[in-house]
């Protein structure tokens, strides 16, 4: 009964500092004595689908690189707000990070050990995150993307890797800041720019709007280089990185503001010092993807990029090295993509609680081990981490 009071109070006090616009400061707990979990792989997403189940979900083990020996665990813990994309802490392997979604103002720091929200965090009062952020490689330093409610310029805010207080920021160089990543150097940041400006919900620049792939020095703030694609109403929103640099981009064309049904291409390539590669075909698997990529992840093992279309039902997969097409897979509103711990597989998650894993290579599916998680409604991003 002590544990579930001082949960409660414990909970009540990070609401009552949220609310009060307060910083909270946690001391983390000693993971080594504390940690049920002896290393096992598990899969992170922001879940919910109401107001009231808002918060962070995992699931265990799912058998992927051997037979299911320990029965499936399944979390939840509600949150303050609605939450996007997540991140596991570099050096503190039980706290994850989910961002708010945009317009939110707060983000929330997870101890998925205890479980228990362990902290929460707020952007400066004129803006807003955008759902996405990156620790550094050592975890002092907290990155997140950022926008200035009045004009849409994008920001990066930094935040102090543990007390997750404010320090300082700096631009993003574009409008609408989305996903942020690091590149293997461990400096250099990476900021896809969507290019578009909201409004109380509605897109106010549609005719100006200007997207682009920003890279950043992360330790001066200082603008590197920024790099385009060839059509103007592709907005670039969501990136992985492969270890030798490779960034694979899924975009969102706002078909609204052209003049035309152009065949736009929804997934590119960007290797350093070549730009980017357009992943056009094939023109029968790129209408049905709709305009709309919802997330991308990077197979460095089988060289794969796996990109997900909500709107069109399915998961589609490029060679990063030659731009080969080399198959789909359909699944009612999938979006969430991770690997396994060893990159045997992709795992996917669906808004409707379906987990499917295909090979990394083959891209067959594995549907003995299909999961339904009752109750849990994943959102856009999913993530793969061992504690």
């Amino acid at each position: 009964m002590k544990k579930t009071q001082s949960n409660l109070t414990r909970r009540k006090l990070i609401h009552h500092s949220i609310a009060l616009g307060l910083p909270i400061v946690a001391t983390p707990k000693s993971f080594a004595k504390q940690n049920p979990f002896n290393r096992r792989e598990y899969w992170v997403s922001a879940q919910g689908k109401t107001n009231t189940t808002y918060g962070l979900g995992w699931f265990s083990d799912l058998g992927v690189d051997n037979s299911r020996k320990d029965p499936i665990e399944k979390h939840s813990i509600k949150g303050p707000v609605r939450g996007h994309g997540v991140v596991q802490h570099p050096t503190q392997s039980q706290l994850v990070v989910m961002v708010g979604r945009r317009p939110s103002q707060i983000s929330v720091v997870f101890n998925i050990a205890q479980p228990e929200i362990q902290n929460a965090f707020r952007c400066v009062s004129h803006r807003f995150f955008t759902g996405h952020g990156c620790f550094s490689d050592d975890g002092t330093l907290f990155f997140a993307a950022e926008e200035n409610y009045e004009n849409g310029e994008g920001v990066i805010g930094v935040y102090d890797g543990l007390s997750f207080r404010y320090l300082t920021e700096f631009p993003s160089y574009g409008l609408g800041p989305h996903e942020i990543k690091l590149m293997p150097n461990g400096h250099t940041l990476v900021i896809a720019n969507g290019g578009l400006v909201s409004q109380q919900g509605s897109i106010v620049n549609l005719h100006t709007m200007n997207s682009n792939l920003a890279f950043v020095d992360s330790r001066s703030g200082k603008l590197i280089e920024t790099h385009k694609v060839d059509h103007a109403k592709a907005s670039l929103r969501h990136i992985d990185i492969a270890k030798d640099g490779t960034i694979a981009v899924a975009i969102q064309v706002q078909r609204q503001a052209m003049e035309s049904n152009e065949l736009v291409p929804l997934a590119a390539i960007y290797k350093p010092g070549r730009g980017f590669i357009a992943l056009i075909q094939p023109e029968t698997v790129i209408p049905h993807l709709k305009d709309y990529m919802g997330s991308v992840a990077i197979n460095g093992s089988s060289r794969l990029a796996g990109f997900t279309s909500p709107r069109g039902n399915l998961a589609v997969f490029w060679d990063i090295d030659t731009g080969g097409f080399k198959g789909y897979h359909s699944f009612d509103d999938v979006c969430g993509i991770a690997l396994s711990r060893s990159e045997s597989h992709f795992i996917l998650s669906s808004s409707s609680g379906q987990i499917r894993q295909l090979d990394a290579y083959t891209l067959q599916e594995n549907k003995k081990n299909r999961l339904h998680t009752p109750g849990m409604h994943w959102d856009n991003h999913l993530i793969q981490i061992t504690v």
